[in-house]
């Protein structure tokens, strides 16, 4: 992107999305993204992994979890 502008110093960026962390449920210890995460990927039959290479690899069968910061980062 930076190649792109004239001057790369005025470049910004706006984050359209929340960033949702993986936590358990204090009264059910449920992980409630998980599980959310878990249906999205059902639901939309999703076969393929996350963009990031690494973080497919480092959960084999569970690749929803790249969604979520805290596994992709």
């Amino acid at each position: 992107m930076r190649s792109l502008l004239k001057d790369p110093t005025v470049l910004s960026v706006v984050a359209d999305s929340g960033i949702f962390a993986n936590a358990s449920l204090p009264n059910t210890a449920t992980y409630m993204f998980d599980v959310l995460a878990q249906n999205l990927f059902k639901i939309a039959n999703l076969d393929e992994s996350s963009p990031v290479e690494g973080c497919n690899l480092k959960y084999p069968g569970e690749e929803y979890k790249c969604i979520f910061v805290q596994y992709n980062y």
